[in-house]
């Protein structure tokens, strides 16, 4: 209600305060547990707690800021109004730095509990499946339905119904347009995959 769910989408790229992402449950805590969340030094995603272990760093990669509700899919930085309504600071969060960015070597310690090679370098991550030029088109089926397609500018959906995210690579950058539910058609294969929003919304799958 403070932000308005159009503003949300505007700046998360997310179509609603749902309580699957971080932030909700962040509200949930500061109001629920707040001698616990009070005395919680750093906020971080899975990932993050994972170079953590292997660097001594807190880093986040910038494109999985969209996955938070407190990134700002815009500027690729913290959202400071949602950070003053879950009363942190940036300095509660990871320093955010771009996809596959070397940032740092494994310590000695992670070497011998995790059983990796010394002087390993280790980065925020690569594209999985490749998903980086405008015209592919690519679908993930796990916990979640995921059809995306890259546009080369951010493109809201007018009905809100499709999230959307940013990333970088290579010194570019790219938007995605994200279709998601747990009951679909199968999408009809097309040659040619246009950036224009109505030719977007025709590929998104029926839920």
């Amino acid at each position: 209600k403070k932000f308005g769910r159009d503003n949300i989408h505007k700046i998360t790229g997310k179509v609603g305060m749902d309580a699957i992402w971080p932030a909700p449950k962040m509200l949930w805590l500061l109001r629920n547990e707040p001698h616990i969340y009070k005395k919680t030094a750093k906020f971080v995603l899975i990932k993050d707690y994972l170079i953590y272990l292997l660097t001594g760093r807190f880093v986040c990669e910038d494109a999985l800021l969209c996955s938070t509700m407190w990134g700002d899919i815009n500027t690729r930085e913290y959202w400071t109004e949602m950070l003053d309504l879950l009363e942190v600071t940036e300095n509660h969060f990871p320093e955010i730095v771009r996809k596959e960015e070397v940032v740092g070597i494994i310590k000695r310690d992670a070497v011998k509990r995790f059983r990796l090679p010394k002087k390993l370098r280790v980065s925020t991550g690569v594209f999985g499946v490749g998903n980086v030029n405008l015209g592919i088109f690519s679908e993930s089926i796990g916990s979640a339905f995921k059809s995306v397609t890259t546009v080369d500018k951010l493109m809201l959906d007018p009905a809100m119904e499709s999230p959307r995210c940013s990333f970088s690579c290579g010194g570019c950058s790219r938007n995605l347009e994200v279709s998601r539910g747990s009951r679909h058609k199968p999408c009809k294969r097309r040659k040619d995959l246009s950036t224009k929003p109505k030719e977007l919304r025709s590929l998104r799958p029926n839920v």
